[in-house]
C-alpha cells in the first residue's frame, strides 16, 4: 500500500452505512478516482475538502487490486461555495459533472 497526494475537485459524493462517504474525484494527475472517506460524516477531519465541488488537495493510499482507494486527508484549497447558491451556476456545474462523471475512465 503506498500514498498518494493530488489535488481534487468533488464531483460525486455518496453516503455510505452510518458514517461513511464513497467520493468521486477528478484529480488533476490521476484523472476520476473514487474513495472511501471513512468516518467522514460528523467528522472535522476531512472539513470542507469534501463538499460538492470543492478543490482540495487530497492524500489516499490505494491497495494492489482494489476498487476503491481510502482517502486520509482532504485539505480544502477553495470551496466554490457561490455554485449552489445560484440555480443557473447550479444547473451549469451539475451538468458539466454529469458529462465528465460518464466520459472520464477511472484510472
Amino acid at each position: 500500500m503506498h500514498s498518494i497526494t493530488d489535488r481534487a475537485v468533488v464531483l460525486r459524493s455518496t453516503r455510505f452505512e452510518d458514517r461513511h462517504l464513497v467520493i468521486t474525484a477528478l484529480t488533476e494527475h490521476h484523472g476520476k478516482v473514487t474513495a472511501m472517506a471513512r468516518s467522514a460524516i460528523q467528522s472535522r477531519r476531512f472539513g470542507a475538502g469534501l463538499e460538492l465541488f470543492a478543490l482540495a488537495t487530497w492524500d489516499w493510499s490505494s491497495r494492489e487490486g482494489a476498487e476503491l482507494l481510502t482517502l486520509k486527508t482532504a485539505d480544502l484549497v477553495h470551496d466554490f461555495a457561490q455554485i449552489p447558491r445560484d440555480m443557473n451556476r447550479f444547473s451549469i456545474a451539475s451538468l458539466l459533472t454529469e458529462v465528465v462523471l460518464r466520459g472520464t475512465p477511472h484510472d
